[in-house]
């Protein structure tokens, strides 16, 4: 994943974007009320995110967002690695929510903007929904195929169906989560224990006959 700086300016418009969205929404926000909420005035937002060759606030704000995730999540997951068997797929569950509830704006700002992408509303997003995914999923497949070779699960054929499947049902989780107003300890322990369960069902699903997915230590 190719990484891009952002200047103090850039970051504070886009944390005042990702305020405005989480307050109500993507769809009500517009780069005039963002520099309002980051007390700059509407031409320095515009210098940064608007014009030839600059990108949007909008799509400068999911690199944003999926930059911090990807540095988060491979900082956690190398620190579970010490432990064998590494069971990446399990920790890759836990990580991923614990950046969810660790950065709720930028978590469900994904979570939503991946669901926007993926309707009728796609034409008017800066970003692609393949584009948006495409780490996450080669992640997932990374880290399936790592779990193959310590013997945790069976290897099959379709991977990527596999890990297209993966991956949405943890984003649909995700976003469950994000709409509860219920989110308490038990809320978030669930999905993650769901999640991992569903995990485990689709690899059943996909493997070859005659060798089961490992039991649950």
């Amino acid at each position: 994943m190719q990484l891009r700086q952002f200047n103090d300016v850039e970051k504070q418009v886009i944390e005042a974007y990702l305020d405005l969205c989480f307050e109500g929404g993507i769809t009500q926000v517009t780069l005039q009320k963002v520099a309002k909420r980051a007390g700059l005035a509407f031409s320095s937002a515009r210098y940064y995110f608007s014009g030839e060759g600059k990108a949007s606030v909008e799509a400068s704000t999911v690199q944003y967002v999926l930059q911090n995730a990807h540095i988060f999540i491979e900082i956690n997951l190398q620190n579970t690695r010490a432990t064998l068997p590494f069971d990446g797929l399990l920790q890759y569950i836990v990580v991923m929510l614990n950046w969810g509830k660790e950065f709720p704006k930028h978590g469900s700002f994904l979570v939503y903007f991946f669901y926007l992408s993926s309707t009728a509303l796609a034409k008017f997003m800066p970003i692609s929904n393949s584009d948006l995914v495409a780490t996450a999923r080669r992640r997932i497949q990374s880290l399936y195929y790592e779990a193959v070779g310590q013997g945790l699960y069976p290897s099959i054929e379709n991977v990527e169906k596999l890990t297209v499947q993966m991956h949405a049902y943890l984003f649909g989780r995700m976003g469950l989560y994000y709409s509860s107003k219920l989110k308490n300890e038990s809320d978030f322990e669930e999905i993650q224990k769901d999640t991992y369960a569903v995990w485990k069902m689709m690899i059943e699903h996909h493997r070859p006959t005659g060798k089961p997915v490992r039991a649950e230590p």
